[in-house]
């Protein structure tokens, strides 16, 4: 095993095949790592321009990853082996005041769910990718007014799951049958 210590680290995720992990910092900074190797394979995003990292997550397959941060702004990136640096091909402000989950709807790598806050009230949202950008926002719901800070999705229920506030509130939606990694 190699450890070493990174300091600013606020969220990881691992590829769920490859060995590489991608980690978002404090300081914006997004990067992707081999394990045991000491340095990162690349950086998607460079400290000091974005907000800190508030969710970091790869879809089923590996092919994609997407982050949020405190600001609100949603970025994804096609994962790749490669060293250069890359921009996301998607960014989007997902929330007006601030955003702290994010993850690929079952197997898709192009549906996404968001939770945050907005001054609209609406703390779940609902993003396809594939779409034009400005109708990349499927669907939002109203879930509470301060915000809600994980979302996640029972596909054997249909429903969502979010956490508010030290609360957990459940949301009966009609969904197709959707499967976890």
């Amino acid at each position: 095993m190699f450890k070493r210590t990174i300091s600013g680290i606020r969220r990881i995720d691992s590829h769920p095949t490859a060995p590489f992990y991608v980690t978002g910092s404090s300081d914006g900074s997004i990067r992707v790592w081999e394990w045991s190797v000491g340095q990162p394979v690349y950086t998607a995003r460079v400290a000091g321009q974005h907000a800190k990292v508030a969710k970091i997550s790869f879809s089923c397959n590996g092919n994609k990853f997407a982050a949020v941060d405190g600001d609100g702004l949603m970025c994804l990136w096609q994962a790749s082996h490669s060293t250069e640096h890359k921009k996301p091909f998607f960014s989007q402000r997902c929330h007006n005041k601030s955003a702290s989950d994010v993850r690929f709807v079952g197997h898709s790598s192009s549906v996404l769910v968001t939770a945050g806050a907005s001054s609209g009230e609406f703390n779940l949202a609902l993003w396809d990718t594939l779409l034009p950008q400005s109708r990349a926002l499927v669907h939002s719901w109203v879930a509470h007014p301060e915000g809600a800070t994980v979302a996640m999705y029972m596909p054997n229920q249909q429903s969502w799951v979010l956490k508010i506030l030290g609360n957990d509130f459940e949301n009966e939606n009609d969904f197709e049958n959707e499967k976890d990694c």
